[in-house]
């Protein structure tokens, strides 16, 4: 079986986005199902790139006004070009499955019109997650949130099996478009933290991995104003793109908030951060970095939004914080309290509940009908 993975950004080059991580996952648990080599790419790109063996990338890099012409045309993140080189290798090669890493490919899925060999993944909902951006003030993407309904409900029409994160997702599939998810997958790691790396190297900082990324920026401007006055700890921020934070009027006379931005490697920081803080309110889906934290065996200080999808009753060191005040108390009740820098029981749910190949078996049963479908493409 030859199955053809359509999705957005070099997710192979670099993971250091929780939407490219998650990119990667999926490919990963594919090749693990179906072999490696059967495995045919489609990477829409914003830098040029040379392609690979089994591996297309289509550069589309849009200026903001060519953006909001797409979202009028009904199109969500990619032009008519793109759409039309997308859909002319799919017939170019004549995989046997598709499976959509996203669900706004809904245009595409139409003009195929293959549904039985098709499958999607569900990031988010993304008519949701894009509507609460308009509700958080955001009113550019209104235009966009028309599209997203559009190529969304196109993309459900179009597929045979769909893929959910966690079950709000599935609850929101049945709400807007009468679908349920065919299979749960939640946001999984391959697990790369090494023995040794427990080791009681802890200094007294919290540590925030995000991207420069609306929720991420609103998160950490809100905890910094509303909880760090209030708690006796350091606080650095990793991310790609964080580094445009520094300067910013809310982190002005701040001294105990250091900025690093895009790192390589974020071993070293998981490694002596006492604690991780996820101060995220808004999104959809499920967060890379609560699983990433995970995997590190790390004290976590969270909000509802931060651990969707995990399950992790009885958990200590898992703090589920709801607002100001419970952030401040969690962690002011950590810092009097004798703690290391590694939790062995937050490990443990990690390798049983989010590490990637726990998984592969689960995948293996999705596609099992796919192997019998008949491939038929007509233009």
């Amino acid at each position: 079986m030859r199955v053809l993975f359509i999705t957005k950004g070099d997710f192979i080059g670099k993971q250091n986005e929780g939407g490219l991580a998650c990119r990667f996952r999926n490919y990963y648990l594919l090749q693990k199902t179906v072999g490696k080599d059967k495995v045919y790419v489609c990477a829409v790109v914003s830098n040029k790139k040379e392609n690979q063996e089994n591996i297309k990338y289509i550069y589309d890099k849009q200026t903001l006004i060519g953006r909001y012409i797409n979202y009028i045309s009904k199109r969500d993140g990619i032009s008519k070009r793109t759409e039309q080189e997308i859909v002319n290798y799919i017939w170019e090669i004549k995989p046997d499955c598709i499976f959509y890493d996203g669900s706004t490919w809904g245009n595409i899925a139409e003009k195929i019109n293959n549904k039985e060999n098709a499958i999607v993944f569900f990031h988010n909902i993304e008519r949701q997650y894009t509507f609460d951006r308009v509700k958080k003030g955001n009113m550019l993407c209104m235009l966009r949130y028309w599209a997203t309904c559009k190529c969304e409900r196109k993309q459900v029409e179009y597929v045979k099996k769909c893929i959910c994160l966690n079950e709000r997702d599935n609850n929101l599939l049945k709400e807007y478009y009468s679908r349920e998810a065919d299979l749960i997958l939640p946001i999984t790691f391959s697990d790369s933290w090494k023995a040794g790396e427990c080791d009681n190297q802890r200094e007294e900082f919290l540590l925030f991995v995000g991207s420069y990324f609306d929720a991420n920026v609103r998160g950490i401007k809100w905890f910094v104003k509303e909880v760090m006055p209030h708690i006796d700890f350091d606080i650095k921020i990793v991310g790609k793109g964080m580094e445009r934070l520094k300067g910013k009027h809310f982190l002005k006379n701040v001294s105990r908030v250091e900025v690093i931005g895009g790192v390589d490697n974020l071993a070293p920081y998981y490694k002596k951060a006492a604690a991780v803080i996820m101060p995220i309110f808004m999104g959809g889906g499920m967060k890379v970095k609560t699983a990433e934290a995970l995997m590190n065996g790390k004290t976590i200080f969270g909000s509802k939004e931060a651990f969707e999808g995990y399950e992790f009753d009885g958990i200590s060191g898992l703090n589920l914080c709801e607002d100001k005040e419970a952030f401040i108390n969690a962690i002011n009740d950590f810092k009097i309290r004798e703690h290391t820098n590694f939790n062995f029981d937050i490990r443990k749910l990690f390798l049983e509940k989010y590490e990637t190949d726990a998984y592969i078996k689960k995948m293996h049963l999705l596609f099992k009908a796919e192997g019998r479908v008949k491939v038929g493409y007509e233009r």
